[in-house]
């Protein structure tokens, strides 16, 4: 009896300190149940934080961090000062977590700032020279009369290159229109803004600096451009440049798209094959090329005689068999949805054939060539001794004079008597090479009064007040 009476007391003595620890775990664990009763945080209503569920940053640069919560009424009165923000990275316990930054200490990991009023319940946070290897989950603790991680995370992804920018959708536009294009590009560091550029030059952007709807921040260029033509099939390209926090480094991002531009026919031109000066009977094919978009729809050939301008024949080719009766001047147009272009106009001859030159010259529309071979008469017959007053045109016996020449028939010229003899050498070659030069024209005499062939021709070129100046006289 009395072995069984210490033994007991013996258990007695070892099991005491194991209750002991008992109580104390489960004063514990009452204390944990109570303080998640007490500061729940976002697992009852009242303890909340608001931040973007995940930001993309860019490596050895800042990164701005909006933030937002909000306490129970009756613990409102716990915000006040002194009151800090933390920043937990991977765990928002304190096992396996590293606190990143703290606006309580002088030293941390993260330099960075809490740009909110942490009493007005804004936790928004700028972190500086966040490396490639920090991408995690990162939570914010509070401390201030109490303390609290939140249980809510933002993701933050660290990348070595930037996000392209967003272009603004374009579809097909009408030349002649004002056009707005717009590029937008993530500022993940507001403290350095990219810079953004546009690719060809279109005309002057505006940049801003804006702040989405979660805080984030954007820079926007938007670009206003009158639409031509040329800008059709052009690849349009923005570029966002970013300064990073290492002095001197940069990275860069761009997005392109091209234009589709709606315009009527430019550049019509006619040609002809197999030449404009053919043997008599000779099939001529007169070909119209126009550039426009949507592509052309009609073509439409037309014949001039004097002031008469009739049609002749549609599509882009026109074969037919030249003559006597048709040769003359042509020019086609090109027809789309948008408008017509029209062409130049090609003279058509027979070799051999001066009467149809004299007879497109005698219509008004070539004066100059006419008066370029006058001279020309003029000039022989005076070194011959005749009359200035004895010209004799084709088909006159005795004494013929042919000309011919190459002139724009829409030019109004006007001739300024004088200078008909001056040669080329003596002539001011700005004049000569006039780069507002407008008519250009070759008179030549092919036969003289004995039947036999000269060689005296003159050149003469007109400025952009139509006046003609006779450039060179040679035989």
């Amino acid at each position: 009896m009395r072995k069984t009476l210490a033994r007991g007391r013996r258990m007695s003595v070892f099991l005491l300190p194991l209750r002991r620890r008992v109580a104390r775990t489960m004063d514990g664990l009452k204390s944990v149940l109570l303080f998640n009763v007490l500061l729940p945080g976002v697992a009852c209503d009242g303890w909340s934080v608001w931040m973007p569920g995940s930001l993309e940053a860019l490596a050895d640069s800042c990164l701005l961090i909006p933030c937002s919560f909000d306490v129970p009424d009756d613990h409102a009165d716990g915000l006040r000062m002194p009151a800090g923000g933390v920043w937990r990275k991977r765990s928002r316990w304190f096992e396996g977590s590293t606190d990143v930054f703290n606006s309580s200490r002088e030293q941390n990991i993260l330099s960075g700032r809490i740009l909110g009023d942490l009493l007005a319940k804004n936790c928004t946070t700028i972190l500086h020279g966040i490396p490639r290897n920090y991408s995690d989950s990162y939570f914010f603790r509070l401390e201030t009369g109490f303390k609290l991680t939140f249980e809510t995370n933002v993701n933050i992804d660290v990348k070595d290159l930037p996000q392209k920018p967003q272009l603004s959708a374009v579809g097909p536009i009408n030349e002649g229109t004002e056009r707005i294009l717009t590029c937008r590009a993530p500022a993940p560091c507001p403290l350095l803004p990219p810079r953004l550029s546009w690719t060809p030059w279109l005309g002057d952007a505006v940049e801003t600096l804006e702040e989405n709807k979660d805080g984030t921040k954007s820079v926007l260029s938007v670009l206003n451009f009158t639409v031509s033509h040329l800008h059709h099939e052009q690849k349009v390209t923005c570029t966002a440049n970013y300064s990073l926090q290492k002095l001197g480094a940069s990275r860069g991002a761009e997005q392109s798209f091209p234009l589709t531009i709606l315009y009527s026919p430019k550049n019509t031109s006619a040609t002809v094959s197999p030449s404009s000066s053919v043997e008599g009977g000779t099939w001529v094919t007169l070909l119209c090329s126009s550039n426009s978009n949507p592509p052309v729809e009609n073509y439409t050939w037309f014949q001039v005689q004097g002031d008469e301008v009739t049609p002749r024949a549609t599509g882009q080719n026109f074969t037919f068999n030249l003559t006597a009766t048709n040769t003359g001047l042509y020019y086609c147009e090109a027809q789309n949805q948008y408008g017509t272009g029209t062409s130049s106009r090609v003279l058509l001859t027979l070799k051999g054939d001066w009467n149809t030159v004299l007879l497109w010259a005698g219509g008004g529309i070539s004066t100059p060539v006419v008066l370029i071979g006058v001279l020309l008469c003029l000039i022989r017959s005076k070194k011959r001794g005749e009359s200035s007053g004895s010209v004799k045109t084709e088909g006159q016996k005795g004494g013929d004079c042919h000309f011919y020449g190459n002139v724009d028939p829409k030019v109004d010229f006007k001739v300024r008597p004088g200078g008909a003899e001056q040669s080329k050498q003596g002539h001011d070659d700005d004049t000569y090479n006039n780069s507002m030069m407008m008519f250009s024209a070759k008179a030549s005499c092919l036969t003289n009064q004995s039947g036999n062939a000269c060689a005296e021709s003159i050149y003469a070129n007109s400025d952009s007040d139509g006046n003609i100046y006779i450039n060179s006289i040679s035989q």
